[in-house]
């Protein structure tokens, strides 16, 4: 059966007949790598030292202390709150909150208040539904070791709904859709899910929407309920865990129903059956819990720390426009804060392989799933753009690339999906080769960079924590496993020829 773009089968953006279905052991392959590269990134990485990380792990901790809503106050930058974490996780916080260029001596201290003993936390008004989730680990242990105990929860549970996503994806899809799906999990994605902070489930959450809606796209009706199950699941996590999460939700929606043929009048079916009402209802209650709490609390009003007064428009645009390449540089690697970068080495063989599943992907796209690819590159980079442009004078450069993560993660399943119409989509034996070695680099350097820099910081120990200093080699050989384990399931799982054109 002819399968280039020009057959007869433009009408569908996914054929998941004519290629190879994904193996059992790819799908283990990639949870066992990531579940090394995170134990890595948790070793490398002491408490407290992740971007922000020291609001959120006050966040949870007062949130385990039953402080889910606290008055909302200019406690960092102008904008948070003051919460009431526990004495032993402010004290063993305190050095890392001290080495913040952002936070003063008063914001990494309890403090006395009418209602009692409270600290700053940049994350005080953000919605409560991590905090619950994680914080409560508190509970068992506190301090340095709670909050390295936090860090291993939250990467489970990352790690977990990545499953639920792939054994969906191995459902339906080709080899080359699995392969291009993983290749969205970046090293920041993987750094970002192994911090006490939602934004790592979140960027899963989107992964696991995209995948949910092209299975529903792509499998008969009798055979979508674990795709809706996902997808409920997904939608939910995103309207609950941060507040730009609707906003992401309903750019996936909207660009999902552009890329495949079909998806809107399978879901407006949906909603007329028992499992789909009951699934758009608990999609209904989390969005209106999640933008009623951003609403009430203000959770999106930013801190006012620009360079003050009124910057004219022209540098603005100018400036503004400076920062689309880093924010795509961000969405590769950049830790454990944004201005980090990765050595430099990543950069160029993370592009190589991406650029290669564009031209191959793209060529072979039919016309909508590229028009999809458009609409959410000009979402995801126009506009942080554009809102970067109106707020420069009151709060500079905010924006982080990995804010629209969980809609821009969704491309390389777009482009994979193009690449799976092509005839000739599998990797010879030196294209595979090439593209294992360049994915191991791409996620090991990274870690082992940040624990090589750690190691040789006169603040490298904190009190209590139950990781402590593990050798450089240690991180290095997990990294490296990882790496290889996580790179080799990806890359195997398409060498060779497709089935369809043997």
């Amino acid at each position: 059966m002819p399968t280039s773009r020009h057959s007869s089968s433009e009408k569908r953006a996914v054929l998941p007949e004519l290629g190879r279905r994904v193996p059992a052991w790819a799908v283990a392959g990639v949870l066992v790598g990531l579940a090394l590269l995170q134990a890595a990134w948790i070793a490398a990485l002491p408490p407290f030292r992740g971007a922000d990380e020291v609001d959120h792990v006050f966040r949870a901790s007062a949130v385990a202390s039953g402080d889910w809503s606290s008055p909302a106050a200019a406690a960092t930058r102008g904008t948070g709150a003051r919460v009431a974490a526990s004495p032993e996780m402010v004290e063993a916080a305190g050095e890392a909150c001290l080495r913040l260029a952002y936070k003063e001596p008063d914001d990494c201290r309890l403090v006395d208040r009418s209602g009692g003993p409270v600290v700053a936390s940049a994350a005080g008004r953000y919605l409560p539904t991590y905090y619950v989730v994680v914080g409560y680990a508190t509970r068992l242990v506190d301090g340095a070791a709670g909050a390295t105990l936090m860090r291993a929860w939250s990467a489970l549970l990352c790690l977990a709904l990545l499953a639920a996503g792939l054994v969906g994806l191995r459902r339906w899809a080709d080899r080359r859709v699995f392969a291009a799906a993983v290749l969205g999990v970046t090293p920041t994605v993987v750094y970002s899910t192994t911090v006490v902070a939602p934004n790592g489930l979140e960027l899963i959450a989107g992964l696991v929407l995209w995948t949910s809606l092209a299975g529903l796209a792509a499998v008969p009706p009798a055979r979508a309920r674990y795709h809706l199950a996902t997808l409920t699941l997904s939608l939910s996590a995103l309207m609950l865990l941060r507040s730009l999460g609707p906003l992401w939700a309903a750019t996936i929606v909207a660009a999902s129903v552009l890329a495949w043929p079909g998806l809107a009048g399978r879901l407006a079916r949906l909603v007329r059956t028992a499992s789909g009402r009951a699934a758009g209802g608990v999609v209904a209650v989390a969005a209106v819990v999640g933008v009623g709490w951003t609403l009430a609390e203000h959770s999106l009003v930013m801190s006012q720390d620009g360079p003050g007064g009124s910057l004219p428009l022209g540098f603005r645009v100018g400036r503004a426009l400076r920062e689309v390449p880093l924010w795509l540089l961000q969405d590769v690697a950049a830790f454990p804060f944004r201005n980090q970068h990765a050595p430099l080495l990543v950069y160029p063989l993370a592009l190589l392989v991406v650029a290669a599943l564009a031209v191959v992907g793209l060529r072979s796209a039919a016309r909508r799933l590229r028009w999809s690819v458009a609409v959410i590159l000009a979402v995801g980079l126009g506009l942080p753009y554009v809102v970067t442009v109106a707020t420069m004078s009151e709060i500079g450069t905010a924006w982080q690339g990995r804010y629209a993560l969980p809609l821009l993660i969704g491309v390389p399943l777009l482009l994979g999906a193009g690449w799976a119409r092509s005839r000739d989509g599998g990797l010879r034996r030196l294209a595979a080769l090439v593209v294992l070695s360049a994915l191991a680099v791409v996620h090991a350097a990274g870690v082992y960079a940040v624990a090589a820099e750690m190691s040789t910081a006169r603040d490298w120990t904190v009190s209590g924590d139950v990781v402590g200093h593990p050798p450089v080699w240690v991180v290095g050989v997990l990294a490296a496993a990882g790496s290889v384990v996580l790179a080799g399931s990806t890359v195997l799982s398409v060498a060779g020829r497709p089935a369809d054109a043997d």
